[in-house]
């Protein structure tokens, strides 16, 4: 009888998920973007041991829908990089949690995901960066503030790629970036005593047209469809607006804009109408 009950528990461990097999996949394709060494997440989730002692709250998280984080809801279409875990993945979390969250064999073990240091899409042909660095206080509501970031071209470019790099991403819920032809933010800016400007107006700075720049801690930058650019004019200023929120203490932020030029004239344009319902 002992040997027999034994025997069934051998069984029912060899076929539970294990980490280095079942879920180490799921978790670096799911979170390991935000969940690594300098990023957004406060707690790495690369490697067993670390995931081990956090295996219950990840469940927490996942089942609650809190993780990874999404905020679509209802779409009918998918979505490019789209984190959420399918039914079969939580499937494997659940399971491997109440198994006792084994590590498996070391012969399944895979080599940790290397991740860009730096830029994700390699040198930016411009790099422009806020002024000064602006301290989101320790406590208060969440704040929409702005910032001039003049470009400085002497002549017009096309611009075939955008990404952003925040100094202190635990303040930043998410950012946008406009393009201001007629320099009306720099009158915001001026009649605002602090670090940019307060608010959610932009003054005459608008997106480029067909192009929505925005970016959140934790986003894989990608480049825009192939054969498509937005015109940066000479003089133009961009405008990064930050959506900051209070940590519990005084958090400086300082943005950097990568921009990357196409070499011609883009074939094509995109526009929102593309995208209207038929």
């Amino acid at each position: 009888m002992v040997l027999t009950l034994a025997l069934i528990l051998l069984q029912a461990q060899a076929a539970a998920p294990t980490f280095h097999r079942d879920v180490a996949p799921i978790l670096w394709q799911r979170c390991a973007a935000c969940h690594r060494p300098g990023e957004v997440g406060p707690f790495a989730l690369l490697r067993y041991a670390d995931v081990r002692k956090r295996s219950e709250q990840i469940l927490e998280r996942v089942e609650a829908g809190a993780m990874p984080p999404w905020a679509p809801t209802g779409e009918s279409l998918p979505f490019q990089d789209d984190r959420r875990l399918s039914p079969a993945e939580k499937d494997v979390l659940r399971r491997w949690v109440a198994a006792g969250a084994p590590e498996g064999a070391l012969e399944d073990r895979r080599e940790v995901p290397q991740f860009p240091e730096g830029w994700q899409l390699g040198t930016p042909d411009l790099v422009l960066e806020m002024p000064e660095a602006f301290v989101v206080p320790e406590d208060g509501p969440n704040l929409f503030r702005n910032f001039v970031v003049p470009a400085r071209q002497k002549q017009g470019r096309w611009v075939r790629a955008v990404e952003l790099r925040s100094d202190n991403s635990r303040a930043v819920h998410h950012a946008e970036v406009l393009l201001d032809k007629t320099h009306s933010a720099r009158r915001c800016d001026a009649r605002d005593a602090g670090v940019g400007f307060a608010g959610e107006t932009a003054g005459g700075a608008s997106k480029p047209e067909g192009f929505f720049l925005g970016w959140t801690p934790g986003k894989v930058a990608r480049g825009h469809l192939a054969g498509t650019a937005w015109r940066l004019p000479p003089a133009a200023d961009l405008l990064l607006q930050l959506h900051l929120v209070p940590t519990g203490k005084p958090e400086p932020v300082r943005v950097k804009v990568g921009l990357w030029f196409a070499p011609e004239v883009p074939s094509s344009s995109p526009s929102w109408r593309a995208w209207a319902p038929r």
